[in-house]
């Protein structure tokens, strides 16, 4: 039996991003099955096309790139009150390399597609919340990424403030991924600022 929240749950979870009458929310309930996943369960597989965008209720997911051998490299962090997807793939419904996988255990409130689709085409101003979010997640992205774009020091501290939460679930491999440097630069580097012992 799927489980959902209460409109005026969803209320509460999305307000910050744009405001509507709980009647619109008793609408979308059916729309955003609550779903509960045990840590490392993959969501979306490498090469695959995304077909949920999954705001996380509870826990953590992370999107990661593949590699051939060893550890695949976390590239994004999606907490609490973010939304997780490869968001190209999901509007555009193409294969991406990326793997979408729990961090921990994590409950997450899913749109498919098709439910988007749907919302989009009969619920009158869903598609202005839609909007709201779909800024907010293209802000953080633009933030995010802006980060790597920075002089070594300067993003590495630029992550440790901006994103204390994400950068802890972030190894020295994933960071030296991420800046286009090699691990040993990037311990050097860390140990310099202090933000590693």
């Amino acid at each position: 039996m799927e489980r959902f929240l209460t409109a005026e749950e969803l209320k509460k979870e999305f307000d910050s991003y744009y405001q509507l009458d709980l009647s619109v929310y008793e609408q979308l309930v059916p729309y955003l099955p609550l779903r509960s996943y045990p840590k490392s369960t993959e969501l979306k597989g490498p090469g695959e096309i995304e077909h949920c965008a999954r705001y996380v209720f509870k826990g953590a997911i992370a999107m990661l790139y593949p590699t051939e051998n060893g550890r695949d490299f976390r590239v994004r962090i999606f907490k609490k009150g973010m939304v997780a997807t490869h968001l190209e793939s999901f509007t555009q419904q193409i294969p991406s390399p990326y793997i979408i996988k729990t961090l921990e255990y994590s409950v997450v409130l899913e749109l498919s597609t098709i439910a988007e689709k749907y919302m989009l085409d009969n619920i009158d101003s869903v598609t202005n919340l839609s909007t709201a979010i779909n800024r907010t997640i293209a802000q953080d992205y633009e933030a995010w990424h802006n980060i790597f774009t920075l002089p070594l020091e300067a993003g590495l501290l630029k992550l440790a403030i901006d994103f204390p939460y994400e950068n802890g679930k972030l190894s020295i491999k994933d960071k030296s991924h991420l800046f286009k440097c090699s691990v040993s630069k990037m311990r050097r580097t860390l140990q310099k600022l202090k933000l590693i012992g």
